[in-house]
């Protein structure tokens, strides 16, 4: 089912609550800037453009 992330802080979240187990390359870096675009909404695009990279990389897009 598909869901919605609205924030970085979401996407944090996602990447920490509701990943599949097997984690790619793009994990962690999505991780860190999705936690750092929290603090510093500069941050935001590029951790935004990460999650979508690491979501690709695992497959968890429709």
């Amino acid at each position: 089912m598909p869901e919605a992330v609205r924030s970085p802080r979401e996407a944090h979240n996602h990447l920490l609550f509701r990943w599949p187990a097997i984690r790619g390359e793009k994990y962690d870096s999505a991780r860190s800037l999705c936690l750092q675009a929290d603090i510093d909404p500069l941050l935001s695009d590029k951790a935004r453009k990460m999650f979508i990279a690491a979501c690709v990389e695992a497959n968890v897009l429709d």
